[in-house]
């Protein structure tokens, strides 16, 4: 192994040692994305006995320059506001992104862009690590939150915190069951206004 040649690789290497040790023997959590045009969001899930339950899950609306990033930057970006928000899971547990983007090849280019090697640097803080997405449930529930969050009114997507905390509440309701011939899951959202959003997963074996 090379010796770092700079203070954030020295950062990342402090890092990636520290989130090592932390989690000897704990739980993986799978971290899915999914990105359009001016919204990402994610989903943790834990994985049981081979079913994919959903832990967490995070979206966040894209403002000004945020829009202008690059598609694989936007996934980058994922990540990171996905680790901001649910820390103290990322601080507990290794988290393995599950996705059909090169984020691994990307993060270790040494010609990645500035905002890049911030962000890398940022993650690289917990242990994360990135693999080829298998499980397409949880990834339609992480599009299914992406395509809710874009139909929120712009007034109410706006950074400010006041305005966040005036939105009413959202429920999410998931449900599943699985036999010797496949496995299926519902998905429902219902708005503060009465409106029901449904999502219907099946998959034969």
């Amino acid at each position: 192994m090379k010796p770092p040649t700079s203070y954030k690789k020295v950062q990342r290497l402090t890092g990636c040692l520290a989130a090592v040790s932390r989690h000897e023997g704990v739980e993986e959590l799978q971290l899915y994305l999914a990105v359009s045009e001016g919204v990402v969001s994610s989903v943790l899930v834990r994985d049981e006995e081979g079913m994919k339950r959903p832990i967490y899950y995070v979206s966040h609306v894209l403002h000004g320059a945020e829009e202008s990033h690059p598609l694989i930057d936007k996934f980058v970006f994922a990540v990171v506001i996905t680790a901001r928000k649910l820390k103290a899971y990322f601080e507990a547990h290794p988290i393995k992104v599950m996705m059909d983007q090169p984020i691994k090849r990307i993060m270790s280019n040494p010609f990645m862009t500035r905002r890049l090697t911030t962000w890398e640097v940022e993650v690289s803080e917990f242990e994360v690590s990135y693999a080829l997405r298998t499980s397409m449930k949880a990834h339609a529930l992480a599009d299914f939150i992406l395509e809710c969050t874009a139909r929120v009114p712009e007034e109410v997507q706006g950074p400010r915190e006041e305005k966040l905390k005036e939105v009413p509440w959202w429920k999410l309701y998931i449900d599943g069951a699985s036999n010797e011939k496949g496995f299926g899951a519902g998905i429902l959202i219902e708005g503060p206004e009465g409106e029901v959003f449904e999502y219907a997963l099946r998959n034969q074996q």
